[in-house]
This record gives structure tokens, C-alpha cells and sequence, in this order.
């Protein structure tokens, strides 16, 4: 059984890390279709003021904590203004999952934390429910409900 729920996780933690890849690159086209890299400093362009804060509290101390070549890089060279993709690149899945997705992102960020971490995952019970949308009461019982997670797989299959 061991055995079995080892090469569970690691399947699913396979299809999971080409899901956040996907996540991370059409979060990253969205924020640039105005054309600015520098986009997540503009609080005009969002409307809810006080998440954007929060939200930026939260990126700032991803950004302050990383170690990567690519944020010392624009400290050393661009005073410390940091690309959007280069933002995206730092933030941990779970801060992704919180912060800025739907329910079903943050369900997979903790099935992706129970694989990552070793967590058994055969014959568990997750208490994170994502929202059941409209769309998805279409196809009752169907494993893969949203069909905008079959638009990122076939996406991601791509790479």
C-alpha cells in the first residue's frame, strides 16, 4: 500500500507542477496585456484597494525573502523594480492559491503540499472543497468538473 500511494503522489505531483507552470504563465500574460512590467506596482489598474495592499504586503516579503539570481539581479541593476514575471516567478504556489485563484487552485495547492511533503494520499479525506460552478453541474460525477482545468492541461501537455 506504501508502495502504491508513493507512485500516486508522485503522478499527481506531476500533473500538479505542470498545472502551476500554467497557472503562473496566463497570470503573467493577463497582468501584461497593459503593456507594463512593472504593472503590480499600479494600484490604479485594480479596483479593491485594500486587498491590493494586502496582496502587496504579501508579495514584498516573497520578494524580500528570495535568494534568486533574477530578483538580486534587478536590486543590482533596475533599483530594485521587479518585473511581473519576475514576481510570479517567487511566489509560492500556496500564496498563488490564496491570493490571487479560484477555490479549485487553492484545493490543488493542498493536495499539491500533501504530495510534496510525503503526506499519504490514497484513502484520504481533504477538507479544502472547491466551489461547484454553474458549468460543472452539467456533468455530474465527471473527475475533471471545470472544463477550463481541460484548457490549461492540453496547454501545459504542450510544453
Amino acid at each position: 500500500m506504501y508502495q502504491f500511494d508513493q507512485e500516486l503522489s508522485a503522478l499527481i505531483f506531476s500533473m500538479i507542477s505542470k498545472i502551476e507552470i500554467a497557472l503562473r504563465v496566463r497570470l503573467v500574460e493577463a497582468l501584461l496585456i497593459h503593456g507594463d512590467p512593472l504593472i503590480l506596482q499600479d494600484s490604479s489598474i485594480f479596483k479593491e484597494k485594500k486587498m491590493y495592499w494586502q496582496n502587496m504586503s504579501t508579495i514584498a516579503s516573497e520578494i524580500a525573502r528570495s535568494n534568486d539570481v533574477f530578483i538580486k539581479h534587478n536590486f543590482d541593476n533596475h533599483e530594485g523594480e521587479v518585473p511581473v514575471w519576475a514576481v510570479v516567478e517567487v511566489l509560492s504556489f500556496g500564496t498563488l492559491s490564496k491570493k490571487m485563484f479560484s477555490s479549485w487552485v487553492q484545493a490543488v495547492s493542498v493536495l499539491r503540499n500533501m504530495c510534496a511533503h510525503n503526506s499519504r494520499i490514497y484513502n484520504r479525506t481533504i477538507h479544502t472543497t472547491p466551489e461547484i460552478l454553474n458549468a460543472d453541474k452539467v456533468t455530474p460525477g465527471c473527475l475533471i468538473l471545470c472544463p477550463d482545468w481541460l484548457r490549461v492541461l492540453r496547454r501545459a501537455r504542450e510544453w
